[in-house]
């Protein structure tokens, strides 16, 4: 896994109820044949996977060298890092604590339940790059 990591941007991702992962602008992905990692039939979360290469094809794209990773690890190493806060108010229109959006690169979006936990995610990221 440690080795993969180095291979962001290189990132795919598989939605529940789907056959097909995404990557960036391809939207037909799947792992290749000789690959260890093998589409879940029926899934319930997602999939993130860290790959080595892309190769193209006229049915679609395969990837190689592939890694499955958690969110957690996408949101750390995934491209530009940019927060946007969601506010919620209750019936009464009392303020709930704030969730958060994490939009990385420029197709991928995470949900966060806690947004001092998304700040935080930030200041990390930039304490690592700095």
């Amino acid at each position: 896994l440690l080795a993969s990591l180095g291979t962001f941007p290189n990132v795919a991702l598989l939605h529940p109820g789907m056959k097909k992962m995404i990557s960036g602008p391809e939207r037909n992905v799947s792992p290749h044949k000789a690959s260890v990692i093998k589409l879940p039939g029926n899934h319930q979360e997602h999939l993130w996977v860290v790959f080595s290469e892309m190769m193209r094809s006229k049915r679609g794209c395969s990837i190689l060298g592939c890694s499955q990773v958690h969110p957690l690890y996408v949101a750390m190493f995934q491209g530009f890092y940019t927060l946007e806060e969601v506010s919620h108010e209750d019936e009464e229109g009392r303020a709930l604590p704030s969730t958060g959006r994490v939009h990385l690169s420029d197709w991928i979006e995470l949900a966060v339940d806690d947004f001092d936990l998304a700040v935080q995610l930030g200041v990390l990221r930039f304490r690592a790059e700095n």
